[in-house]
């Protein structure tokens, strides 16, 4: 059996009751409500997990370690495959948390979500 329902595994699910509330609520109210302070800490845990298996320096593997013209074997470990790209586009949080930051465009609440995630995530040593 899995430790987390299946219904928490995916950023979509996860920002599905935000997205709502979001969109329910007046801006004014949505921020009174705290809910853009607590979006980082909601969803850091996701990004971190999803960053185990982010492999950037692949792209940086010897020349010699395949023939010309093919690519490296990917390798394979968990549940996932290797997100071998060093833009953090690639992954699947990335575009859902950016759609869900422009719900209501220049002026959303959410509009540092993106960054907030990054920072905490991804260089928790330079916040």
């Amino acid at each position: 059996a899995a430790d987390v329902a299946e219904r928490f595994t995916s950023t979509s699910a996860l920002i599905a009751p935000a997205k709502g509330v979001k969109q329910s609520l007046a801006p004014g109210e949505y921020t009174e409500a705290f809910v853009p302070l607590a979006m980082p800490e909601a969803l850091s845990l996701h990004v971190e997990y999803s960053l185990l298996w982010w492999d950037p320096l692949r792209t940086c593997s010897p020349a010699g370690s395949s023939a010309p013209g093919e690519s490296a074997p990917s390798a394979s470990w968990g549940p996932r495959r290797p997100v071998t790209s060093a833009q953090l586009e690639a992954f699947e949080w990335f575009d859902e948390l950016s759609n869900f930051t422009e719900l209501q465009g220049e002026e959303d609440p959410d509009a540092e979500l993106v960054p907030q995630l990054v920072r905490r995530c991804v260089f928790p040593q330079v916040a």
